[in-house]
């Protein structure tokens, strides 16, 4: 059952199941693309949490999380928290210079998409990412079901 405890059309179930995995794609190209420019892991972070409300609505709270169990908003944050320190902290180590610029994928040699850079501020826009995808879950979380969100 949906929000209100309605059961939404076909249409509309199949529109959540197309959406959300298409706002992952969309959210890891605005990363891979935009970190450069406006938008960047924030932007992609909203994307991807906007498809996530789109589920609580359709689906329910307790569907959603049924359905999504990597959906952890303490996790999320705590991820995107550890791994930007650990990027800056290895730029440090590498460069002597906190959040210095490192390009990875030169370093290591790896054939990466033209336009695209596997670097320090890549990284960043993912731990962006990751922590404001955290943040949206645990307000959508707290909204959808309030008695849970502590536990969430």
């Amino acid at each position: 059952m949906g929000i209100g405890g309605t059961q939404p059309s076909p249409f509309v179930r199949a529109l959540a199941r197309i959406l959300l995995p298409t706002m992952l794609i969309l959210g890891a190209v605005q990363m891979m693309y935009g970190h450069d420019q406006a938008g960047d892991g924030f932007t992609a972070g909203v994307i991807i949490s906007l498809a996530i409300a789109f589920w609580y609505v359709v689906f329910g709270y307790e569907e959603t999380r049924r359905q999504l169990p990597w959906l952890r908003p303490f996790s999320l944050i705590g991820a995107g928290l550890l791994l930007v320190i650990l990027d800056a902290s290895l730029a440090a180590v590498l460069t002597g210079s906190f959040f210095a610029n490192l390009d990875y994928g030169a370093m290591l040699g790896l054939p990466l998409p033209k336009g695209f850079t596997l670097s320090t501020s890549f990284i960043f826009e993912v731990a962006i990412c990751l922590t404001v995808l955290g943040g949206a879950s645990m307000t959508l979380a707290a909204l959808g079901h309030p008695k849970d969100a502590a536990e969430a």
